[in-house]
């Protein structure tokens, strides 16, 4: 069931994100998986095409809907680079089709899937559907205070390291222009476990506002061009701006209970603003 679902869903899914088509593309994906590539689109981030070479499953024993399997495809981008991508596709019920609902991808020769399997998620030593509410905490902390939270225990390594130092620049960017930002980060939802040979694989989104208030009697402008905050602000004089986003995540967490972040996919899919 896995690898039909996958052969009527993935390579039309992948095509529309390479083509930037969202309308093909959300026929194929959840509606929150549309709004992470739109968010993703929005940051400027480098489209890429990865020509698959293989691809690998981990099924969970389920016996009711939603019923969601993990895909690792692996394979070649358009430097010849290695790269893999881990994606959650979905079926909520009898009637639908399936969707991809999560998706990272990062450039690495390595997998982590064994071959493909049906087999349950091993047991974990702590409750791992905390961990979208650890990671927005740690976001949330280190890109307003610029320090992690108190007692963190995430290595600011690997994609951690690069989204958050990719926040803090755009804060920066902010603030040397006089205005201020404040930004909130909150988990959404998130995906089943899947087995992996070292343990689980889980992945979910987090929704992420952030307020950009201009100086007292300033307003902040963006130009008819909207050259100053990009495609996704109307051009005008604005008091406060208001950037919504959700980015995808995916980490694996071993049976000795090590969770590691295996990657991040999204953006800023929203900017609203307002004069007063």
């Amino acid at each position: 069931m896995a690898r039909q679902a996958f052969a009527t869903t993935w390579p039309s899914f992948s095509s529309s994100f390479a083509q930037k088509n969202l309308d093909k593309l959300s026929t194929y994906s959840t509606p929150e998986m549309t709004q992470t590539v739109l968010g993703y689109y929005s940051c400027g981030c480098a489209r890429w095409t990865l020509h698959s070479t293989s691809v690998r499953f981990s099924v969970p024993t389920e016996q009711q809907y939603p019923l969601s399997f993990l895909a690792e495809v692996a394979g070649l981008d358009a430097k010849n680079h290695g790269m893999v991508e881990e994606a959650v596709l979905t079926k909520a019920n009898p009637i639908d089709r399936w969707r991809v609902a999560y998706m990272v991808a990062y450039e690495d020769e390595s997998r982590l899937l064994g071959p493909s399997s049906v087999s349950p998620a091993p047991s974990m030593p702590f409750d791992i559907t905390t961990v979208g509410t650890e990671l927005s905490y740690f976001f949330q902390t280190i890109v307003n205070t610029g320090s992690p939270p108190e007692g963190d225990n995430w290595p600011l390594t690997g994609a951690l390291k690069q989204v958050v130092y990719h926040d803090l620049g755009v804060k920066q960017v902010i603030e040397k222009e006089g205005n201020s930002q404040q930004s909130t980060f909150a988990p959404a939802d998130h995906s089943s476990a899947f087995a992996y040979p070292s343990g689980d694989i889980m992945c979910g989104a987090i929704d992420s506002s952030a307020l950009i208030t201009a100086p007292t009697g300033y307003l902040t402008i963006q130009p008819a061009n909207r050259s100053n905050w990009g495609p996704l602000l109307s051009p005008g004089k604005y008091a406060t701006v208001t950037k919504t986003g959700v980015e995808d995540y995916c980490f694996t967490n071993t049976t000795a209970g090590l969770t590691t972040p295996i990657s991040f996919f999204g953006g800023i899919d929203q900017i609203v603003g307002s004069s007063g």
